[in-house]
């Protein structure tokens, strides 16, 4: 097994316990409005995201146990495919810490989330990265609160 294939295969089962813990976070969500389309997205859209994610990871183990390993050409093939491992488990680190922060701090947990995935993986543009994490997190505070009116654990704004 090369090094992208044992990637592939860590990432899979990183991102399935993402999911599993994701799911189980939001097992107990509530809505405060009456409305019924607003209950059932609010039990509906976790559930399915995490769904998404999870059948997503394991399609990803199951196609790379499934493809050939490439046969050795040279050391300079096998060097290119080689992972950034910091980049890879701080990502993972930043996606748990997201989540046990998530009913604490609520839904501010996400710039962090992104800010910090993006500095594991080497963005030096520090105005860049706060930018994109703040109109990130507005533009999914505004499509799925307001909009959508899924309910969103505010955290310090409750």
């Amino acid at each position: 097994m090369n090094p992208k294939q044992k990637a592939n295969i860590s990432c899979g089962i990183i991102c399935f316990l993402f999911a599993a813990v994701y799911f189980y976070l939001t097992v107990n969500l509530t809505t405060s409005a009456m409305l019924v389309v607003t209950q059932i997205s609010a039990k509906f859209v976790p559930k399915l995201l995490a769904g998404l994610i999870a059948g997503l990871s394991v399609l990803l183990v199951i196609t790379t146990l499934l493809e050939a390993a490439p046969a050795a050409d040279s050391e300079s093939s096998i060097e290119a495919e080689l992972v950034d491992n910091r980049a890879f488990y701080g990502t993972a680190a930043a996606a748990f810490l997201s989540l046990l922060v998530w009913y604490g701090i609520g839904f501010f947990s996400v710039p962090f989330l992104i800010a910090g995935t993006m500095l594991v993986n080497h963005k030096k543009n520090l105005l860049q990265i706060v930018c994109i994490a703040l109109v990130t997190t507005l533009i999914l505070y505004g499509v799925f609160f307001k909009i959508f009116g899924v309910p969103l654990p505010l955290g310090l704004l409750e």
